[in-house]
């Protein structure tokens, strides 16, 4: 008996036949069809991608850690030398306060440790926004016993104050540079005498203002408290992030502390950065679109709440943070004020291994895929049509930036900003970090930077560690420490030229090394003098000029670099269009993904590092313009469903 197969299994047998002989033509047309929606969805991310100020990428939250430990070594050399750090923020920040740090420290270890939370801190929320200061004591007897970081805030003017007294709403009354100047000139001046005066002053019980008490420039500037208030609203609470409220003893104060959830953002952000790696390798191109991609997507799983500029940055930075919201009298913290503990140094590392393993599994799955795929020739209206519409768009947008450049280049840079109000003043815009030194009381040719010499003294020369930090805390919070210690910066570290308000150029600027040997020379000519006219008053002995370095810096906007990027991925945009119609080795499109890749990443990065940001749509249209070109390619990988 002769054995037959069933009607409906030939029929079977012969549609796979069919199939498989039209497998090309499904490739094809899922290659052209995938084009339409890797053009939305660049577009899309483009846009997203544009938020000045923003950490979008591993290579620049790398060069941002970078940037962390320098300041944190710079900042524990500067202090234990007895100076100051001044953390610029830029051209367009710093309007209405001064953030103030004093940092506590009994070793080096603790100090560094401490800069390195104060340095994290300033990366993940202060770039470009906040005026810091870092200032310093090094503990000499045992009432302090912990390293901790107090974090205050200077404002500009008397009005912009936050704190108010608890009971009565008014102002908390701040020192002035008459009485600054009526203590130095006293006969009895001494720096021990100075600090008990002013660690005994009376305290005020303390509360946060309310949005209706400020003036209407602070109530759309961000402080850390807020951001730190943030995070107890539900509809911006965060998985990673938990608020403990306390209350002290019969309610006189209220206090929040957070505690961060790092294990379980990085299980989530590794996750997230395997499937965008997987998503690579399944797509074969793309390489600045899924770069980009991961910290997108966590800001949709419990990173929108977040107002730093980058998750891991910012759960470092607030990690076991305490806020005073309330204080009690007597209480040398006033509400509004920070603790801020050390950071461990296996923190630092993790943050430097997420971002490689990040770089690793996306680049991996990427150059996984890109040597798997398949080059597919667009035909009909579909695959000719999303080729010249994403060359087209890429070109318009590319141009687009570069008028752009054009605009932020030809525009004038404010150097000194008239602020009217009760009290006047003028605040003097500075473009990068200043490590300096302040000359003693006594070795001051004037008085104009008396606030200054005093508080300096009182950090590195008082005796009493509580009466140290309860004094230099009443003269930190002067609205006359804010104005001065802005001029000394723009006066010995800048060393600025201006054109009525324009700043014309950044002249000479005197290195720390040569500000620190002018110290200590000035400090040995005092002795001499002393030695030899042991009978009578020496005058003060004026400090020799510092050493000026030779170097002449005119500071301007990177416009060139910049047009360089958008050149490039004009150019690149044409390379894809060609790569859709000639037969082009597969090296080629590597090539040319990477160095756009390369360009999309240089410069989200210069938006940090200089001291103008990018104007938001210049940067826009870059963003778009890179993005599109990086994903549609005509190309697909063999084998992927």
């Amino acid at each position: 008996m002769r054995f037959r197969l069933p009607r409906h299994i030939l029929l079977l047998v012969s549609q796979c036949h069919s199939a498989f002989a039209q497998s090309i033509v499904v490739s094809n047309t899922a290659a052209w069809s995938s084009q339409i929606i890797a053009f939305w969805g660049a577009v899309g991310l483009g846009a997203r991608l544009s938020t000045t100020q923003q950490v979008s990428n591993p290579f620049t939250a790398l060069f941002g850690l970078f940037r962390i430990i320098n300041r944190a070594r710079t900042i524990s050399s500067t202090l234990q030398h007895g100076g100051f750090v001044s953390l610029s923020p830029g051209f367009v920040g710093g309007a209405v306060r001064v953030h103030v740090v004093v940092i506590c420290w009994k070793n080096r270890s603790d100090l560094i440790r401490s800069a390195l939370r104060i340095a994290m801190t300033a990366e993940a929320v202060a770039m470009q926004r906040w005026a810091i200061v870092v200032v310093g004591r090094q503990l000499k007897g045992d009432e302090l016993t912990q390293p901790v970081s107090i974090w205050t805030m200077c404002p500009r003017q008397a009005g912009y104050s936050t704190v108010r007294h608890k009971l009565s709403a008014d102002l908390v009354p701040h020192i002035e540079d008459e009485d600054v100047l009526s203590l130095i000139r006293h006969p009895a001046f001494a720096i021990d005498t100075v600090a008990n005066l002013l660690a005994n002053l009376h305290t005020p019980a303390t509360r946060v203002a309310l949005v209706t008490e400020v003036a209407s420039a602070l109530q759309n500037t961000a402080t850390i408290a807020r951001h730190v208030t943030g995070w107890q609203v539900p509809d911006t609470s965060s998985p990673y992030i938990h608020t403990f409220k306390y209350t002290g003893s019969y309610a006189t104060s209220r206090t929040l502390k957070i505690k961060s959830a790092l294990l379980l953002y990085m299980l989530v952000h590794l996750a997230v950065a395997v499937a965008i790696g997987l998503m690579a390798a399944a797509t074969g191109r793309g390489l600045a679109v899924w770069l980009f991609s991961t910290r997108v997507v966590i800001s949709q799983i419990g990173g929108a709440s977040f107002q730093g500029d980058d998750n891991l940055f910012t759960i470092l930075a607030f990690a076991d943070t305490q806020l005073n919201l309330e204080t009690e009298e007597g209480n040398f913290l006033v509400a509004g004020d920070v603790l801020l503990w050390s950071m461990k140094i296996k923190q630092v590392v993790i943050v430097l291994l997420l971002n490689v393993l990040e770089i690793a599994v996306i680049a991996g799955g990427w150059v996984y895929g890109a040597l798997q795929a398949q080059r597919f020739p667009p035909t009909g209206l579909v695959g000719h049509g999303m080729v010249w519409l994403a060359f087209c768009v890429s070109i318009m947008l590319a141009a687009r930036a570069m008028f752009g450049l054009k605009e932020r280049v030809t525009a004038r840079i404010i150097g000194i900003f008239e602020v009217p109000g009760q009290q006047s003043f003028r605040q003097h815009a500075t473009h990068t970090d200043c490590a300096f030194y302040i000359p003693a009381v006594a070795d001051m040719d004037n008085n104009k930077y008396a606030i200054l010499s005093l508080a300096s003294g009182i950090l590195s020369s008082a005796s009493n560690d509580t009466a140290a930090l309860l004094s230099a805390l009443r003269i930190l919070r002067s609205p006359s420490f804010a104005t001065k210690v802005e001029e000394f910066v723009v006066e010995k570290c800048m060393a600025y030229i201006y054109k009525d308000d324009y700043l014309v150029s950044i002249n000479t600027i005197p290195s720390k090394e040569s500000q620190l040997k002018d110290l200590r020379k000035n400090k040995k000519l005092k002795k001499e003098a002393a030695v030899q006219d042991s009978e009578k008053q020496q005058q003060p002995i004026p400090p020799s000029p510092a050493p000026i370095s030779e170097q002449t810096r005119d500071w301007k906007y990177p416009w060139k670099s910049f047009a360089v990027c958008i050149v490039l991925v004009g150019l690149s945009a044409c390379a894809s269009t060609t790569y859709a119609y000639v037969l082009l080795p597969r090296w080629f499109k590597m090539c040319v993904e990477i160095l756009v890749s390369i360009c999309a990443v240089y410069v989200s990065t210069l938006d940090r590092t200089s001291p103008l940001p990018h104007l938001q749509h210049s940067y826009m249209s870059f963003m778009v313009a890179a993005t599109v070109v990086c994903s549609v390619w005509y190309v697909g990988v063999e084998g992927v469903a």
